[in-house]
């Protein structure tokens, strides 16, 4: 909420108190350039405030089966888990709004479930909480997010019902989660 006016930041805050709904994190300006320290943010919260074994991370812009879901998570060891639909053979941006200045690991980027939607389990996130200070950021969420988990032993999940490409394969019922 840095940078908002006090008209805007009051009605964000009107709202938070009706719906509890919103959370907001006033170190950060909102953009898309930030979004990688507001992801991390969050995480940040949740493990602070919440108790839960798994976590969301889905687009405004992204469908979610929640009943779906939760019966997949019910199944699923809340350890250790990162699941989505994974890219391993994406080159680097050297352009345009995905533009990675700072890239130097490789000529691609490291595995990493892409941003649309992907579940990880609470321990992992404690581990990012825990991290922050180390951690270098990224441009893209989805691929700093990858580059963290690198190094540490996790179950990655690759599962083509997470329609989280940059251009969705369509509605189908077998989706769990569908981006754009």
């Amino acid at each position: 909420t840095a940078g908002l006016g006090g008209e805007e930041l009051r009605s964000l805050e009107l709202e938070q108190s009706r719906h509890r709904d919103l959370l907001l994190l006033p170190e950060l300006r909102d953009s898309y350039e930030n979004l990688t320290a507001k992801v991390l943010g969050a995480y940040v919260w949740l493990d602070q405030h919440l108790e839960f074994q798994f976590a969301l991370k889905a687009d405004d812009d992204t469908y979610v089966r929640l009943d779906a879901l939760v019966e997949e998570l019910r199944a699923k060891e809340p350890r250790r888990l990162y699941w989505g639909f994974f890219s391993g053979r994406g080159r680097v941006k050297s352009g345009g709004k995905w533009k990675e200045s700072a890239w130097l690991l490789c000529d691609y980027y490291l595995p990493y479930a892409l941003g649309g939607g992907y579940v990880i389990s609470a321990d992992l996130v404690r581990y990012l909480r825990l991290s922050r200070d180390y951690l270098n950021m990224w441009q893209s969420e989805d691929v700093s997010l990858g580059v963290w988990l690198a190094p540490i032993d996790v179950k990655r999940v690759h599962d083509p019902r997470f329609d989280t490409e940059y251009k969705s394969r369509g509605c189908n019922n077998k989706y769990i989660v569908t981006h754009k």
